[in-house]
């Protein structure tokens, strides 16, 4: 691939709420910020009232917090993940011809087999949207509940 650049821009999407994959992306992004890579963390808020009030709660926490990362919040009218994300890394590429753009999902793995059936499988509707849709690198990076 002649002209293309390695990646250098890092999107970062959390599937799972509440086992600490947040924390531990935002802190693998501070670092990579900081070598010089241009890191954005993507959040995503449908228009429900509920979700609003989610999406402010992160704001004014990621304030405090303060992780040196970008947070992106891409306009959503219906809940349509895979899409959303797929089309805000096709947003950056074009924005930045050249620039391969990695994709990190993040994903809650439970110990049992059976458990897996039950969980949430926001990774993989991440993860192929992008696939199909973008030429992005995607990592889906699974932690053992």
């Amino acid at each position: 691939m002649s002209g293309v650049r390695p990646g250098r821009l890092k999107v970062y999407v959390g599937a799972a709420p509440g086992v600490g994959k947040t924390y531990r992306m935002l802190d693998g992004g501070r670092r990579r910020a900081a070598r010089g890579a241009d890191v954005r963390a993507v959040t995503v808020c449908y228009p429900e009232p509920g979700d609003r009030a989610q999406l402010h709660a992160l704001e004014r926490a990621w304030a405090q917090w303060d992780p040196g990362v970008e947070l992106v919040r891409p306009a959503c009218e219906r809940r349509r993940l895979g899409r959303l994300i797929a089309a805000y890394v096709r947003e950056v590429a074009a924005a930045e011809p050249g620039t391969r753009v990695t994709v990190p999902i993040p994903e809650a793995e439970p110990e049992r087999l059976w458990q897996r059936l039950l969980q949430n499988q926001r990774g993989a509707v991440v993860a192929h949207a992008v696939r199909r849709e973008t030429d992005a690198v995607i990592g889906r990076l699974r932690f053992r509940l």
